[in-house]
């Protein structure tokens, strides 16, 4: 065991960045960055992890929908981002846990893992919240991962999801009529990991 512990801080600016994203299957999101900033504090010891970011921005924002008549220009939107998160390691378990807020929303996790030789079997718990900080939605996951290699995993999950308000974690309505009412899901996921 030692006391060693190594503290780095990594400070951020941009600006003029453009960018696209599919909302959903009818809208599409513009937005250009006309300044950001922030920093990432991070601090580490033999068995712990602590990281805490903070993010600020100013966008415009334009809304392309198959719904309005004309693209819609929201100027000068912005954002503030907080990051909370540790991991420590306790013998052969593995305990993490995230939380996030910002002017719209906040979010949070936690995982325990336990590994055993080349396995480690993992469950996860997260949480959605709106800007009152009401609960809109839960996820639970169990998983298990398996080193391939030193720097390759294998990774097994599934993964529920449980709707309190709106549509979750999914943006999109799962049925145009709006007839089906059940908005919760399970996930089913394979995924190889590569570490460089």
């Amino acid at each position: 065991m030692s006391d060693e512990a190594t503290l780095l801080l990594s400070p951020f600016f941009g600006v003029k960045d453009k960018n696209e994203v599919d909302f959903n299957s009818s809208t599409k999101l513009e937005f250009e960055t006309n300044r950001m900033f922030g920093a990432n504090l991070q601090l580490s010891g033999e068995n712990y992890r602590w990281n805490l970011s903070f993010l600020d921005s100013n966008f415009d924002q334009t809304i392309d929908s198959a719904f309005l008549p004309k693209p819609e220009l929201q100027k000068n939107q912005h954002i503030q981002l907080w990051s909370l998160g540790a991991e420590y390691e306790f013998g052969q378990a593995v305990l993490s846990s995230e939380g996030q807020i910002s002017d719209f929303s906040s979010s949070m996790y936690a995982s325990l893992g336990y590994r055993l030789n080349s396995f480690t079997p993992y469950v996860v718990y997260g949480a959605e919240f709106d800007s009152n900080e009401h609960l809109t939605g839960n996820s639970y996951l169990i998983g298990i991962d398996y080193d391939v290699l030193p720097n390759v995993s294998l990774n097994g999950e599934v993964q529920y999801f449980e709707a309190r308000k709106s549509n979750g974690a999914f943006v999109e309505d799962f049925y145009p009529l709006g007839t089906f009412d059940d908005k919760d899901a399970v996930l089913y996921t394979i995924m190889l990991s590569f570490v460089f």
